[in-house]
């Protein structure tokens, strides 16, 4: 605003002429103390009182320069510069009546100050009725219409600590955190001695997921009292917390992922705490990949989806999710993410692969499902596939088996168990029947996928997606459906 720029000017000019017979003086304390010293020589001197109030002013002493221009126009009422002041100093820390009056009983000859005085007339008029729109919405529970005109009271009045603390607290009713935080740890500028204004701000910043700003507000409460029981019992609580997630974090780096995984009495501290989703992202996106290392992809899909919820652009979680549910043989909802993925980062080669290897999946479900033969998890063990074979073959051993299938039956599901073997038992071909191969296929498993790339039908052969028209020729692919996979619109 206008009236704040005079006001920075102007003390900047009064402080130049109130320092002129001062030049010696080292210091603040010893500027001020010098002018004490000539005051209680010359007390009613009325110049030594405006030069002290404009040196308090340029200190931040705002009550001390009050109330030496309050004394200058006691002693020499005519002189308005000392009420021009005055008024600035009632503007801006909102006392209306005060600032109102002085303005209005100025004089002002000079062209800016008859600007000044009127621009600030209107502020103050204009403050008046927000104010009655603030406290009307206050009741009405009109949390936004509250902050719309507390900000513009504080644009008139930035100082006023009640304004700040009511759009502190409207902003805090719609659950605007980080703002909410931000009015508060202005308040805690203007009024130190506040110390429940600290444990709001790390309350708020905590609940913002900003844990490091919220350990500096506890903080700033430890140095104004040492012996603060809640901003010391909150302190030590984040430092835990922090340390835990911490050892999460390197557990995981280190690859010891069951060790990984061991979030869930993290996540209550950080309900305990109301820690918000920023600061929960740092365990929600460790466990949505330690939990998949550990073969646990139900648990890891939990938390991938949380991580999606906050960020659901990350091309990093949705190609795991999609590779989590691959491992689940949900091959709808893999196709379903590797589609958006396709869409935030077109070129990236891991999305054509797991495309690929989901629709080829997709397409064999109905075939022979090895792992079901086996009756074994995709996620089983060498040592579980071999223990499973095992059993089997001494169940449907022609020479061992007492059903009353025939014969040829028998010996048919014999060759089925020791085919399904032989591919799982081997890593190499195994990994080939992961990825949706057949190695056992008379045509290895390639179906018409143009060698791996399931977008070579599109333009760009590999930067479009099968998913919309273009200029294939005439038909498109549609995704989904009951079914999964595609079909054809000609």
């Amino acid at each position: 605003m206008r009236g704040g720029f005079i006001f920075r000017c102007a003390r900047l000019l009064l402080l130049a002429i109130a320092l002129v017979p001062l030049v010696a003086a080292e210091s603040p304390a010893e500027i001020l103390a010098s002018l004490d010293a000539s005051i209680a020589k010359d007390k009613d001197n009325w110049s030594l009182y405006f030069k002290r109030a404009a040196t308090s002013l340029q200190y931040g002493q705002d009550q001390q320069a009050l109330d030496d221009f309050t004394k200058v126009l006691e002693l020499k009422p005519e002189f308005h510069q000392a009420r021009l002041y005055r008024g600035r100093l009632h503007k801006r820390d909102g006392r209306l009546d005060e600032a109102f009056e002085d303005f209005n009983a100025i004089e002002a000859t000079a062209s800016a100050e008859k600007e000044e005085v009127a621009e600030s007339l209107e502020h103050i008029i204009n403050a008046r009725a927000w104010l009655k729109e603030v406290e009307s919405a206050e009741r009405k529970e009109q949390w936004s219409v509250v902050a719309e005109k507390a900000t513009e009271l504080l644009k008139v009045s930035p100082h006023q600590y009640e304004w700040r603390l009511k759009r502190a607290d409207a902003y805090t009713k719609l659950g605007d955190w980080s703002n909410a935080a931000a009015d508060l740890t202005r308040a805690s500028k203007l009024q130190p001695h506040r110390l429940d204004t600290y444990v709001n701000i790390g309350s708020l910043q905590l609940k913002a997921g900003d844990v490091e700003v919220a350990k500096n507000a506890f903080r700033d409460c430890l140095k104004q009292d040492p012996d603060n029981r809640a901003c010391m019992k909150n302190l030590k609580a984040v430092k835990k917390l922090e340390k835990k997630v911490a050892a999460v974090e390197k557990s995981f780096k280190a690859g010891v992922f069951s060790k990984a995984t061991k979030v869930a009495d993290i996540l209550e501290d950080c309900a305990t705490l109301e820690v918000g989703d920023k600061f929960k992202m740092r365990l929600w996106t460790v466990a949505c990949t330690a939990f998949a290392k550990i073969k646990e992809y139900g648990n890891a899909n939990k938390y991938c989806d949380l991580v999606l919820k906050v960020t659901p652009d990350s091309v990093t979680t949705l190609l795991q999710r999609a590779d989590n549910y691959i491992q689940l043989e949900n091959y709808d909802a893999a196709l379903r993410d590797y589609k958006r993925a396709h869409e935030l980062d077109p070129q990236n080669p891991k999305v054509h692969e797991g495309y690929h290897t989901a629709q080829k999946l997709q397409q064999r479900a109905s075939q022979v499902d090895y792992y079901q033969v086996l009756g074994v998890k995709r996620s089983a063990t060498d040592r579980e596939i071999k223990r499973a074979h095992k059993k089997l073959a001494q169940e449907w051993h022609p020479d061992k088996y007492r059903g009353d299938l025939p014969p040829e039956k028998v010996a048919e599901k014999m060759a089925e168990i020791n085919k399904a073997y032989e591919v799982l038992k081997d890593p190499e071909l195994k990994e080939q029947y992961d990825r949706g191969d057949d190695p056992m296929a008379q045509n290895g498993g390639q179906s018409h996928s143009h060698h791996g790339n399931p977008f070579a039908f599109f333009p760009g052969g590999g930067g479009g997606f099968p998913f919309s028209g273009g200029n294939g020729g005439g038909f498109k692919f549609k995704f989904g459906g009951n079914g999964g996979g595609f079909h054809q619109e000609f």
